[in-house]
């Protein structure tokens, strides 16, 4: 726990922890300086993986030598132990993601459910939830079909980890901030999205969807599946966000919904790779 390098990946902890006492923006702000620095020590420290081996070898051979003092002294030996790279699990790492995914998705429905507990059920309310649930069936389900990256063909091609994880992170904090966006919808189903709200709502999507696109272009996606499925459906929530406090919050979320659903049934034409198999999980396309 003293080690420099548990002093790092835990810099993050102390923004939570001085949030606290914090209240308004500025406890928001504590939590993202705290995300910030969880994300910047990651990415730092993992980008020299052979340099950081050395340096613990290095440190595990002084330790050798310390303890080779002692036995010399007459002290019991103790076994030390030996620093090695770590090997990818593709198929394990696969499958922590897609439980990610559906632990995100699973927060996505308790959020309509707990908003919209409570509320007298009118017609407003009906279209939020139903709406709000088929979009998150919708991310699902392209989840579900295509894997982590959402792009048809994508396990012929492979996806490196470096890529994927990234990846993973922008589309899952695009499902978080959609469904903190469908909450508000379902506690005022017929009010205007005020106040960034809709932008919360309508940006996650996009960002869920931008990373997909990516993704995509990262995979040689054909053009037709870049321009025509993901180029659209990435910036269509962000109209959808603009509109936001001029309509109702359950139009809002419906719009929402027809630019998931044009994802699942836009069909440009498939590749022999694509007829060969899909990706079902997000194991299928990280390389062994």
């Amino acid at each position: 726990m003293t080690a420099w390098p548990a002093a790092q990946l835990g810099a993050g902890l102390f923004p939570w922890v001085a949030s606290i006492w914090a209240d308004g923006s500025t406890r928001y702000g504590l939590w993202a300086l705290g995300i910030l620095l969880d994300v910047v020590f990651s990415v730092v420290n993992s980008r020299r993986p052979e340099r950081f081996l050395a340096e613990m070898r290095g440190q595990a051979h002084r330790l050798a030598e310390r303890e080779e003092r002692r036995v010399r002294a007459g002290r019991p030996a103790r076994p030390l132990p030996r620093p090695a790279a770590a090997v990818l699990d593709p198929a394990h790492l696969g499958e922590r993601l897609g439980l990610f995914v559906i632990i995100v998705l699973g927060e996505a429905v308790m959020q309509v459910v707990v908003s919209a507990s409570g509320h007298s059920w009118g017609p407003e309310l009906a279209v939020a939830a139903a709406a709000g649930f088929g979009l998150i069936v919708a991310l699902w389900w392209l989840t579900f079909q295509y894997g982590l990256t959402t792009v048809p063909g994508a396990a012929e091609r492979g996806l490196p980890p470096y890529v994927a994880l990234p990846a993973h992170f922008a589309m899952t904090a695009g499902v978080t901030a959609t469904a903190a966006g469908l909450g508000v919808v379902a506690a005022q189903p017929a009010q205007s999205l005020h106040h960034g709200a809709g932008w919360v709502l309508g940006g996650g999507l996009a960002l869920y969807f931008a990373a997909s696109a990516v993704l995509g272009v990262a995979l040689r996606a054909g053009w037709r599946r870049i321009w025509g499925w993901a180029a659209p459906t990435a910036l269509a929530p962000l109209g959808v966000a603009a509109l936001s406090g001029l309509v109702p919050g359950c139009v809002s979320v419906t719009l929402l919904l027809a630019v998931a659903l044009w994802r699942l049934v836009y069909r440009p034409g498939r590749t022999g790779s694509e007829h060969s198999g899909q990706v079902r999980s997000a194991g299928d396309v990280l390389p062994a």
